[in-house]
C-alpha cells in the first residue's frame, strides 16, 4: 500500500487550478527555493495518508474536474504519487 506524506487536503476548491479541483499539499522538499511560500512543508514528516484513503476522499467530491498536487515538492514522492495520479487519469479527471 502506497502512502504519502500529506500536509493538507481540500476536497473542493476553485483556487488551485482551472475549474473545481481536489487539492493535495504534500510534505517534504529537497529543492527549498529561497522565498518559498510554503517553507513549513520543507520537512518531510511521516507518511500520513494511503492512496486508497485519498481516492476515497476524491470519490466524496463528485463535482471536481481535476486534482492539483502542491507542496512541498510533489516529485520527491513521485513513486507514491504515481498510483494515485493513474487513478485520477482513469477517472477522466485533469
Amino acid at each position: 500500500m502506497d502512502t504519502l506524506r500529506v500536509a493538507r487536503v481540500v476536497p473542493t476548491t476553485g483556487a488551485e487550478g482551472p475549474h473545481r479541483r481536489f487539492a493535495l499539499w504534500v510534505r517534504g522538499c529537497s529543492i527549498r527555493c529561497p522565498g518559498c511560500c510554503n517553507p513549513e512543508l520543507f520537512r518531510p514528516g511521516r507518511p500520513t495518508h494511503s492512496v486508497e484513503a485519498l481516492l476515497a476522499q476524491l470519490e466524496r467530491s463528485p463535482t471536481v474536474e481535476g486534482v492539483t498536487v502542491l507542496g512541498g515538492e510533489p516529485m520527491d514522492q513521485a513513486a507514491a504519487l504515481a498510483p494515485l495520479l493513474e487513478q485520477v487519469r482513469q477517472r477522466g479527471l485533469g
